[in-house]
């Protein structure tokens, strides 16, 4: 707990109001408030630090579980606890997002407002938002959160995705977020933090592109066939490219096994002077918005450490 050091009357050496008699007395009085000022400043100086280290927000911590590749940290909501897919590219209107099941479990409150958004295919979704009593991640727990209701899940979709609740953009971009996921784990700081050694982030950063979505990290790259806009997403269980981007850049890509799905290695990948290649991306039928024209994902995060600084706009790799 802080420790205070409260002394009263202040000695009135401190403040240079000195009497205009310079007898015996006075200089005398002022030796002992001299002694005493002394003796205070010291006591500050020695218990500030501690004061100061007491009061600084600490950093949350969250274990993550890879399932297909998906970033799984644990929440609880209402004494329930389940899974949650890191998403630092969605879940745009809201902190989190939330199945029915959970936030109907939490006595979750309807507001008079929906969810609209399009995904990476261009599939447009409308959902409904609620008001929850308390969500608590890493031992930290938030009060009245807005989230957003899931989808509900189609069986017969393939594979299906390793867990219906997210932890979005709107909530990670409030911190210095620091990806490792080599060692399982995602910190969050908050976010004056300096991304340093210190916290496992590298010495230097490259710039976090200006774009019209704040909470998304975008960076330019330079791969050898061209420049690419990239988006760095937690959510994206593999580096991946649109085949738009592939047929204008004339990528030479190849197919791993009998499927149609066809791959892209980039043998490197620079911005700001370094090279963080190589890395492999998927080609799909992506439709990004105008802010990216790809995305970096788990690939890429199991071979770096990544620390994402919004406030700075700088992202940190090593």
């Amino acid at each position: 707990m802080p420790i205070f050091v409260n002394i009263a009357p202040r000695p009135q050496i401190l403040t240079g109001r000195g009497a205009h008699r310079w007898d015996e007395a006075n200089v005398i009085t002022r030796q002992r408030r001299l002694v005493v000022a002394i003796t205070v400043g010291f006591l500050q100086s020695t218990a500030w630090p501690a004061v100061a280290a007491e009061r600084r927000p600490l950093p949350i911590r969250l274990p993550l579980t890879f399932i297909r590749q998906n970033a799984v940290a644990t929440i609880v909501v209402e004494g329930h606890e389940a899974g949650a897919v890191i998403d630092t590219g969605g879940v745009e209107d809201a902190p989190f997002m939330l199945s029915k099941t959970l936030i109907e479990s939490s006595g979750g409150i309807r507001l008079a407002l929906t969810h609209v958004s399009t995904d990476a295919f261009a599939h447009n979704s409308i959902r409904p938002i609620f008001r929850v009593p308390a969500v608590t991640l890493g031992g930290r727990t938030f009060h009245n959160v807005t989230v957003i209701q899931a989808p509900t899940q189609d069986r017969r979709s393939s594979p299906p995705p390793p867990a219906p609740n997210m932890i979005g953009r709107k909530f990670l971009s409030q911190y210095l977020v620091v990806l490792d996921f080599p060692h399982r784990s995602i910190t969050l700081w908050p976010p004056q933090s300096r991304a340093s050694a210190s916290i496992g982030c590298a010495d230097a950063g490259i710039p976090m592109e200006s774009i019209r979505q704040r909470e998304l990290a975008v960076s330019v790259f330079q791969s050898q066939h061209g420049r690419l806009r990239l988006l760095f997403d937690t959510g994206a269980s593999y580096s991946a490219l649109p085949e738009t981007l592939a047929g204008k850049l004339r990528l030479p890509t190849v197919a791993h096994g009998p499927g149609r799905v066809r791959f892209y290695d980039s043998s490197a990948l620079s911005a700001d002077g370094r090279d963080f290649g190589p890395l492999e991306f998927v080609i799909l039928p992506l439709k990004p918005p105008a802010d990216f024209q790809g995305m970096i994902g788990w690939n890429f995060f199991m071979r770096h450490v990544t620390c994402l600084d919004y406030r700075r706009r700088e992202i940190y790799i090593r």
